[in-house]
């Protein structure tokens, strides 16, 4: 579907990760349901992702959560839609900006804009509708996920005025 979700962390560590990624896996889907669906998360060799078994597992349960992969060095190409959600999001913060003043409404605005631009690789929807086609819906509302009309989206950083 394209969805994008970003939420803003205060660290970067596994810890962080691996909390963050345990409670978007619960409001997603009951863990019981988890083995009938495969979550894959495809991501670069940052420090924060360097025990994958520790971030893929339920550490109540041993269960399995998902799959983390990594790219190859130098190969952003094998996560190409992950780099165009990068692009969007540098209309909103250019490259070599801070982000340590962007807040987590600013990346709210953000994931709002982003899923509802429409996407010829969605049949001219948005990730936001195709979303809300396929799965529960709650996670939209959870993560204070909206659709904005086509003529009000902005892919730019008048968002934040």
């Amino acid at each position: 579907t394209s969805l994008l979700i970003i939420i803003k962390m205060k660290v970067k560590t596994q810890w962080a990760v691996k909390k963050k990624l345990d409670r978007f896996c619960k409001h997603v889907l009951d863990y019981e349901s988890l083995g009938d669906v495969d979550l894959v998360i495809l991501t670069d060799r940052g420090s924060e992702f360097l025990n994958p078994e520790f971030i893929e597992t339920n550490h109540d349960t041993d269960k399995k959560l998902f799959s983390l992969f990594y790219c190859d060095p130098m190969c952003s190409h094998q996560k190409g839609k992950v780099e165009n959600a990068h692009t969007l999001i540098r209309r909103f913060i250019p490259k070599g900006t801070s982000i340590k003043n962007t807040t987590q409404e600013d990346c709210i605005k953000m994931m709002n804009n982003i899923n509802s631009f429409k996407r010829e690789r969605l049949n001219w929807s948005t990730p936001y509708e195709s979303f809300r086609l396929l799965y529960n819906t709650f996670l939209l509302y959870k993560y204070r996920l909206r659709n904005i009309s086509a003529r009000k989206v902005s892919l730019d950083k008048s968002i934040f005025k």
